[in-house]
């Protein structure tokens, strides 16, 4: 009996240093049955890009952790501050906050999320977003832009017909940005298990080697522009998340050329080759243009940067625990519980992190009393224009 109780104990010591990794690539890339099956993926895609634990994975790539620190900080983003959603033809103000559809998916189904920003330049948004790291590149074109109309409401407008000269005008003036991502989690297998996600989304070899190829695995389009540079800025920040880069091809074989613009994109399968909204059966669907939409001031800017600051130093555990928790969640229900997910972030070192349909919460050791101004206590001063 002695015996057996050390065997297991040994055993399970074993299993529990083995890195655990949940990915699996059939689920991931087949075309999906049903919208269960669908969203069940969206959510293990985006948990494996932001926390890969294929065997790869544990040579710590710098390039790697960057880009998944990039997916890190977007999703705190999106998780602190919700995009409201605006149906077809309606105004502007016509929107309201999602209580159907899991957070995570809202950009892996085609649409664009828009950032109205009060307080800061668009460069220096995108410059804490992408951790200040060189992973962001200027694209020469992109089908997506913003304006500001004359009532001072940002509005997006698609690029292409006669706008295809603005495009390319926005493109020399910089707007046009776009960071590469291993979709599905930095050495991962791929559809069929061809080759794996190297750390920029291309292919490799099982040993890690870049494999020549024009496949690529995620790519973060962003149309960033400062309307306003005056004491209190006025920007926007447009964020779309593609199956692959300019000039290249996803793994479903769709190429995203000039051609892409002119085309009906709907049909295109999803990130996770499902259907995207409009094919996809979801109820409550956002607006092709202007659709999912978030404004943020200065206060809600320094809030998301102090989060995303403590947040990065927790234990790599401790942060799956976390989006796993609240990426599943509408956003109706994270606005109801924003102090909540603040708490997560901040108290994390004294609890665990329950599912949010559980009522009781576990904690570790009594929770411990926090400073008032912890959450939104400045991290550095924002520079006047």
């Amino acid at each position: 009996m002695i015996h057996a109780i050390l065997a297991l104990i040994i055993g399970t010591t074993t299993f529990a240093a083995q890195p655990r990794n949940p990915f699996d690539p059939d689920l991931a890339w087949k075309q999906k049955t049903d919208i269960k099956e669908s969203l069940d993926a969206d959510f293990m895609v985006m948990i494996a890009t932001m926390f890969p634990h294929s065997d790869l994975a544990q040579t710590k790539n710098a390039s790697a952790i960057d880009r998944q620190n990039f997916v890190k900080r977007l999703y705190l983003l999106l998780l602190l501050n919700p995009p409201k959603f605006r149906p077809e033809k309606a105004e502007l103000d016509q929107a309201q906050y999602d209580s159907q559809t899991q957070s995570v998916s809202y950009l892996m189904r085609g649409r664009r999320w828009m950032i109205d920003i009060s307080g800061m330049l668009s460069e220096e948004f995108v410059k804490f977003l992408s951790g200040g790291k060189k992973i962001v590149k200027k694209r020469s074109a992109a089908s997506h832009g913003a304006s500001i109309t004359k009532n001072g409401q940002i509005v997006e407008v698609k690029l292409s017909g006669l706008k295809s000269g603005h495009a390319l005008f926005y493109g020399l003036l910089g707007r046009h940005l776009g960071v590469d991502i291993p979709l599905g989690g930095y050495g991962n297998f791929s559809r069929n298990k061809s080759y794996r996600i190297g750390a920029d989304g291309t292919p490799m070899d099982q040993n890690g080697k870049p494999i020549p190829s024009k496949i690529q695995h995620g790519h973060v389009y962003m149309y960033a522009q400062t309307f306003k540079k005056t004491d209190n800025p006025k920007s926007v920040l447009l964020i779309g998340i593609e199956q692959s880069a300019p000039g290249y091809k996803s793994m479903f074989n769709v190429v995203h050329d000039i051609a892409s613009a002119s085309k009906d994109s709907s049909l295109d399968p999803s990130l996770t080759n499902s259907k995207k909204w409009r094919h996809s059966g979801i109820t409550f669907q956002p607006a092709d243009y202007n659709g999912m939409l978030s404004s943020v001031d200065i206060h809600a800017i320094l809030q998301w940067e102090n989060a995303c600051k403590k947040f990065l130093t927790l234990s790599e555990s401790i942060q799956q625990q976390f989006m796993e928790k609240w990426l599943r969640v509408p956003a109706q229900e994270l606005m109801k519980r924003h102090d909540e997910i603040m708490k997560d972030i901040f108290d994390t070192p004294f609890q665990n992190i329950a599912s949010p349909i559980k009522q009781e919460r576990q904690w570790l050791r009594p929770k411990m009393p926090l400073p008032d101004d912890i959450k939104t206590r400045p991290v550095r001063q924002i520079p006047s224009v």
